[in-house]
């Protein structure tokens, strides 16, 4: 389950106290004041507070896509292997616009969320909304793990030059892990058109650096 919440009202010590109540089963970390932790023996639930914003999660994504799919009616859909499709195609009914533009902003939203602990699908989020929703269907159980290995910081970048045939703009992709944990990343189209794959594996390196610095 994901939740942001912008511009709550109340003091953040009001919010901190309720929070750290005993019978709330939250725990303050020790490395970052603003955060707050729930365990329990199914599920882990954490609190981030952040200025006037909240972020909220639990472990139980499982939960969130289901309700996801439901939404829309797609729990039984047929399941697809990938976020987007591989070879761009005009006549697939996953590109056909909604009727209910109500039901598409609420969709997109609820995909956004889901980028929180779902990295695979934030290059996706806003193309084909229905084909992202089989993926979905198919990768249920996927979510981010953490763990206690060695935290060795490492980063990978790469990029899919002239991935879009209609505006030849290539996409750049990168993620950062802390020893084998998911910390940082970005998938997304670059601002220029890049006249060969090596300048836009360059454009894509520059902005790991920056992510990096």
């Amino acid at each position: 389950m994901l939740l942001v919440v912008n511009g709550h009202t109340g003091s953040n010590e009001t919010l901190m106290g309720v929070l750290l109540d005993t019978k709330k089963g939250f725990n303050n970390s020790h490395s970052n004041p603003s955060l707050f932790v729930k365990k329990s023996s199914s599920s882990i639930t954490i609190l981030f507070i952040y200025v006037d914003d909240i972020l909220l999660t639990r472990s139980d994504s499982h939960k969130y896509v289901t309700e996801l799919l439901s939404k829309v009616g797609m729990l039984d859909c047929k399941s697809c292997a990938t976020p987007s499709a591989l070879k761009s195609s005009t006549s697939t009914s996953d590109c056909l616009p909604f009727t209910n533009l109500s039901l598409y902003r609420s969709l997109v939203g609820d995909q956004q969320y889901l980028t929180i602990t779902r990295p695979d699908i934030a290059l996706a989020i806003n193309q084909a909304v229905k084909r992202l929703l089989r993926y979905i269907k198919g990768t249920l159980t996927h979510y981010l793990h953490f763990t206690s290995r060695p935290l060795v910081l490492q980063a990978f970048s790469d990029s899919n030059w002239v991935g879009d045939t209609i505006d030849r703009i290539s996409t750049s992709g990168f993620c950062v892990f802390l020893g084998s944990n998911l910390i940082s990343w970005s998938a997304k189209k670059q601002n220029t058109v890049s006249r060969s794959s090596t300048e836009a594996k360059y454009r894509s390196l520059t902005h790991i650096v920056v992510e990096m610095c």
